[in-house]
């Protein structure tokens, strides 16, 4: 064994899992948020169809990340997937704060935002590059606001927010409204629990990005 596979660790988990225990980093310079309705309602449908089997996880490929701080990872791979899910559990929140406040402020403290004792400040989860982080923080934050659009790739990221709000709507609708948060609390769980990754970490840019190149090239 070289010593790059032993500098490598690898977690199997939730992708919901991956948000709420890790503070999450796109390198500054890194691409924008990409993903278009295409990619944004296929993984939505995929997650749809999984929801319904309880007892089976799904699989979403691997996350490559260079750890920088304790709990705390740079993203290499895997931008378009978290961020998407972020956006999703926004709209789950945002569409339950109304009526279940308690489950909606547990998914903004579980999966969006950790509290930052010294700057006294809500900090989220996941930070985006430097042309997308300040309008994906106040999306989450209020997903139904309508922020300025100044950056072409953040026109993509009001399209998946406005995509994970009529993607709720989709979820609940045909259903009671006493059955509501039930419904939208089975999708949390499949989101911490079983729509699973790999979370690869590796020690510098040059392994990360090796990595990455390899998984892509193999179609891993």
């Amino acid at each position: 064994m070289n010593g790059l596979e032993v500098e490598i660790g690898l977690e199997h988990l939730g992708l919901g899992r991956v948000l709420k225990r890790y503070l999450l980093e796109v390198p500054i310079h890194q691409r924008e948020y990409a993903w278009e309705n295409k990619e944004i309602t296929t993984l939505y449908q995929d997650f749809a169809r999984e929801v319904l089997h309880e007892h089976k996880s799904y699989f979403l490929g691997t996350i490559v990340t260079i750890p920088k701080q304790e709990q705390k990872l740079e993203v290499v791979d895997g931008q378009q997937r978290l961020a998407t899910t972020a956006i999703l559990l926004s709209a789950i929140r945002h569409f339950l704060l109304p009526q279940a406040e308690d489950i909606a402020n547990s998914v903004k403290s579980d999966f969006l935002t950790v509290f930052d004792r010294a700057t006294r400040e809500h900090i989220p989860r996941l930070r985006l590059n430097v042309d997308n982080d300040d309008y994906f923080r106040h999306r989450l934050e209020a997903p139904a606001s309508n922020p300025a659009v100044v950056q072409p790739s953040n026109h993509l990221l009001a399209q998946a927010f406005e995509l994970a709000e009529q993607r709720v709507q989709e979820i609940v609708s045909g259903y009671d409204a006493s059955d509501h948060v039930d419904i939208l609390n089975r999708w949390i769980d499949f989101i911490e629990f079983r729509a699973k990754v790999i979370l690869l970490r590796v020690p510098d840019t040059n392994d990360a990005y090796r990595m990455f190149e390899t998984l892509n090239d193999r179609g891993t």
